[in-house]
């Protein structure tokens, strides 16, 4: 079976999220990645409750009922290589010290994509 992997990738000098035929127009990823104003982001192979792709640096977000009123939670996506497995940040501070197995959050919460760590807005 063939494997296929997911690139995007985020350019600091314009401030947009290059997708893949962004990127297959630099001539290959090995070129992209010497890059110091490009951040590339992996495709996790899982996806969101609405069925999107869902990257590293990713932001997942539930609601859930606080006193009355709906919270919505804002959870980074990130790989940790101690386990080698990806992760949702339940750090309060989201700087990936504290994270659950991303394959177990998806299968217990109905999480969807609201942003990524470069653009908080909701998507």
């Amino acid at each position: 079976m063939k494997q296929l992997f997911k690139f995007r990738a985020y350019n600091k000098q314009t401030g947009k999220m290059m997708m893949w035929k962004d990127i297959k127009s630099f001539g290959n990823l090995n070129k992209l990645l010497t890059l110091s104003f490009v951040d590339v982001m992996q495709c996790t192979g899982f996806k969101d409750n609405k069925g999107i792709d869902i990257f590293e640096g990713d932001i997942l977000s539930d609601w859930n009922e606080v006193d009355g009123k709906q919270v919505q939670s804002k959870l980074q996506v990130y790989w940790c290589e101690k386990t080698g497995a990806w992760k949702l940040d339940h750090s309060f501070n989201q700087d990936k010290s504290s994270g659950d197995l991303l394959c177990e959050e998806l299968s217990d919460f109905a999480y969807e994509i609201t942003g990524n760590v470069y653009q908080r807005q909701s998507v």
